[in-house]
């Protein structure tokens, strides 16, 4: 799991830049969703290994 998050992070960006030809800007910006998301369900996982315990 750790993987595909941080290769979507990775590739997601390069690709953008190297085959789309997009500025660094614009490539930024379509990972910030990715790490939106990430930040969410990282809250949702601290609360619940917190309820396990």
């Amino acid at each position: 799991m750790y993987f595909i998050m941080m290769g979507g992070s990775v590739i997601m960006p390069l690709y953008e830049q190297t085959i789309i030809v997009k500025s660094a800007t614009v490539s930024d910006l379509v990972k910030l969703p990715w790490s939106l998301a990430m930040a969410i369900v990282s809250l949702f996982g601290i609360k619940k290994k917190s309820d396990m315990e």
